[in-house]
């Protein structure tokens, strides 16, 4: 399993993905918010996810997010419309 954690503030979201047994980011991403849009912020997310998931194959998928009442509600609405799986993470 792929766990990408994602830290959302105002201006940027930082995003990272693990795997199960890594001790460092397998790779990570950071967004600016205000000059992509919600259309822009999601596609840059999903390849983000291509991306890292090319390298494991048959892996599941994961997105964490923190702050789930703030900043996080609404990103996550973008993920779970996209047909993702996101999970929160209490602050």
């Amino acid at each position: 399993m792929i766990v990408t954690g994602i830290d959302p503030h105002k201006k940027l979201y930082t995003a990272a993905a693990m795997g199960r047994h890594s001790d460092r980011p397998l790779a990570s991403t950071d967004i600016t918010v205000g000059k992509q849009g919600t259309e822009g912020v999601l596609a840059h997310l999903l390849d983000f996810q291509r991306r890292v998931m090319a390298e494991y194959p048959g892996a599941e998928h994961v997105w964490a997010l923190e702050g789930g009442e703030g900043l996080g509600q609404r990103l996550a609405d973008l993920l779970l419309s996209a047909g993702q799986t996101v999970v929160w993470v209490p602050v």
